[in-house]
């Protein structure tokens, strides 16, 4: 699992707590699985300003849950397929 910056857009204040819910999930040896899963982190001001690359889809149902647990919520949790590339874009807790 990896994670850039997209230039020009600010964090946001709960980015401690995205990069912290990351490093709670082990890490995968890339042989186990080459599918790569995106996450948009979307800022106070509705721009993702923060993507992360998950391998597996084990790790990426257990980056989803840790900040679902935390109260983020998954935009696009009820929708089917990727939206502008993304297999998910999780909001701060009580946005949309």
């Amino acid at each position: 699992m990896n994670t850039t910056l997209i230039e020009g857009k600010p964090l946001a204040e709960f980015d401690a707590t995205v990069l912290h819910a990351m490093n709670l999930i082990p890490p995968t040896p890339p042989a186990v699985s080459a599918e790569r899963l995106l996450v948009g982190i979307r800022n106070e001001h509705g721009d993702v300003y923060r993507v992360i690359r998950v391998s597996g889809l084990s790790n990426f149902l257990s980056l989803i849950g840790k900040l679902h647990d935390l109260g983020f919520t998954d935009e696009l949790a009820e929708s089917y397929g990727d939206k502008q590339g993304f297999d998910a874009i999780i909001s701060a807790p009580g946005k949309l």
